[in-house]
């Protein structure tokens, strides 16, 4: 729901901008194609140039760039760092980081930095690495000891990140129930009663439906639950998990075929519950079986 949520928010900046041209203009920047280390110059001319060149004529380029910013003209919102992070050392990351958060530098500027919370796999992750610290500790992901922290500190709405005045880190609300039967409503104005009552009726699919991301998964599922007999969380993983076969072979981004797929990871799957690994498994134990079915 973050990119989503960007898009938005940037397209009501932008509309209050042609109302008041005394507002600040948004400039929103996806971060996922930048696989290497980068500056901020380098990330803003791409954008100016190469993205944005039918629809802006910055005349003075990056030099124009940094006195709007400066001079707190601009809201710039940064998309996806995880999805940049995850291709890059952790070297790189803490660099890039530094590079994005000197657009922050001016006391007038404005700078959002979307990232999912599981990238961090521990609150205090997330605050090292905001707090210019660059380490990262290794236990196991904690986000609610980030969201506690900020109860306690009664930082609300988002958590002061030490060291860096100004900066703070806050999260996107999972939906609510009513938000699920809103979104019903909407996708089915003839049968959404109904398929409210499905989902409520499961309550790990009424946990799912809180993300953004599942709740499209489900609602696209929806219209054929009575067909495939959708009784449980089970069921509905195996309808979902049988579309996203489907939709990534249609979409050809993937290079196995469905049935090559599902044992693969059927198979992965029993082996991590029988030796409970179930934080993860090396590829050299994968079990020998797989080793002969892919040759």
């Amino acid at each position: 729901g973050k990119s989503t949520f960007c898009r938005r928010y940037a397209a009501k900046l932008a509309e209050r901008y042609l109302r008041d041209r005394s507002s600040r203009i948004p400039l929103l920047i996806s971060l996922r194609d930048y696989a290497k280390a980068m500056n901020l110059r380098q990330l803003v001319t791409d954008y100016l140039v190469n993205e944005q060149r039918e629809r802006v004529r910055l005349t003075g380029g990056y030099a124009a760039f940094q006195r709007l910013n400066e001079d707190g003209k601009l809201v710039l919102i940064f998309d996806g760092f995880d999805e940049m992070a995850r291709q890059v050392t952790y070297e790189t990351t803490v660099a890039n980081f530094e590079e994005l958060a000197a657009a922050a530098a001016p006391d007038s500027s404005k700078v959002i930095l979307t990232c999912r919370t599981h990238y961090f796999r521990e609150a205090s992750e997330a605050v090292h690495l905001l707090g210019g610290q660059g380490r990262l500790a290794a236990r196991p992901s904690a986000v609610e000891e980030m969201k506690q922290v900020a109860l306690e500190r009664k930082e609300e709405p988002g958590l002061r990140v030490r060291g860096r005045p100004g900066f703070h880190i806050v999260h996107l609300d999972l939906f609510t129930p009513q938000d699920v039967t809103l979104l019903l409503q909407r996708r089915f104005p003839q049968d959404w009663s109904l398929h409210d009552q499905r989902i409520r009726a499961m309550r790990g699919v009424a946990d799912l439906a809180k993300r953004p991301v599942l709740l499209d998964m489900i609602v696209k599922t929806l219209p054929d639950w009575g067909q495939a007999g959708v009784h449980n969380e089970a069921v509905l993983y195996h309808l979902c998990t049988e579309r996203w076969l489907e939709r990534d072979i249609e979409a050809k981004t993937t290079f196995m075929n469905a049935d090559d797929k599902r044992f693969f990871m059927e198979t992965l799957a029993d082996q991590m519950l029988q030796t409970d690994q179930l934080n993860g498994i090396h590829y050299t134990k994968f079990p020998e079986i797989i080793r002969q079915h892919f040759n």
